[in-house]
């Protein structure tokens, strides 16, 4: 098979029975790589990534992670059994959980591949959400929701981490600063 980490072979991205985008391919060489899908607003990127973390079927083509089909047209393993976190671009943070909990129900995820230890306490630094973790999701500010959805996505250490716009909503100054270290971590994790 494929020495590489992830392929996406000739895939029809399909969203309500319409087309998005049409055979599609790339691959990623190597876990812990980090890849950027860059295009216009409306052009299929999170249909994009919401097929490969299995939100969205494939008619055509293949995606496979380490050696292993996880969508064809034959093919479909479900999102809860991919070891894949998708953090999107909107709140997706459960309303009746403070911060602290929405952010170790990440941990909480089984994987038996865990990598590294992680600093979870880092995280929450890194992102600057230290100071509202005993609030709710309707009390933090939609930047701050995002932090938090982001920190929950790497506390899973996912063997895939596909990330939907997550700093889209914090503030410019703030976001650039993110990016720098958020890059470092991820390629310390793998």
């Amino acid at each position: 098979m494929s020495k590489n980490f992830l392929e996406v072979k000739n895939v029809d991205f399909i969203v309500g029975g319409q087309t998005k985008v049409k055979n599609v391919s790339f691959s990623i060489q190597n876990e812990g790589d980090v890849i950027c899908l860059l295009g216009p607003s409306g052009i299929g990127k999170t249909t994009i990534l919401r097929t490969i973390a299995g939100l969205e079927k494939v008619n055509n083509g293949a995606i496979i992670i380490n050696n292993k089909i996880v969508s064809s047209n034959k093919v479909h393993i479900e999102p809860e059994d991919r070891n894949i976190s998708l953090a999107f671009q909107e709140n997706s943070l459960f309303p009746h959980y403070t911060i602290e909990e929405n952010i170790y129900l990440g941990k909480e995820r089984k994987n038996s591949n865990k990598k590294k230890k992680i600093n979870i306490k880092k995280i929450i630094k890194l992102l600057n959400i230290g100071k509202i973790l005993d609030h709710y999701p309707h009390q933090v500010s939609a930047g701050e929701a995002q932090r938090v959805s982001l920190a929950r996505s790497i506390i899973s250490q996912p063997d895939l981490l596909l990330l939907d716009e997550p700093l889209s909503n914090v503030d410019q100054s703030f976001k650039e600063e993110i990016q720098v270290q958020l890059k470092q971590l991820l390629k310390d994790l793998k």
